[in-house]
């Protein structure tokens, strides 16, 4: 299946000041978020961003941050995005079905446990 930019959201996990030092390669992970945002900005294909407990692990680093406004990012304190009930409300106003996830751990991150 093909992406279409008007079905489109990118959804940028967690990459957060004090979460980056400890991921391996940590400059490529940037460099490819970079990459993406900069094409869905081009493309006006909306972006979401998480941050997991900022207070501790500090905001989304500063290059990516110029990427989405700041309305568009959602503090969390479960590991999951979906369990996050902010987060769940604010992804489903923008009314999407191909969801891009980039960033720390995105394919945990964004899983719902059936146990919910």
């Amino acid at each position: 299946m093909l992406l279409k930019k008007d079905d489109s959201l990118v959804l940028l996990v967690d990459v957060q000041e004090k979460l980056v030092p400890a991921i391996s390669d940590s400059e490529a992970v940037i460099d490819r978020c970079a990459w993406v945002l900069k094409l869905a900005n081009k493309m006006d294909v909306p972006v979401l961003a998480s941050e997991h407990y900022p207070k501790g692990l500090g905001p989304i680093i500063a290059p990516l941050k110029l990427f989405f406004s700041s309305s568009n990012c959602v503090e969390k304190i479960h590991f999951s995005c979906m369990q996050e009930i902010n987060y769940t409300r604010r992804l489903t106003t923008f009314k999407k079905n191909q969801l891009i996830l980039i960033g720390i751990e995105a394919h945990v991150v964004c899983y719902k446990p059936q146990w919910n």
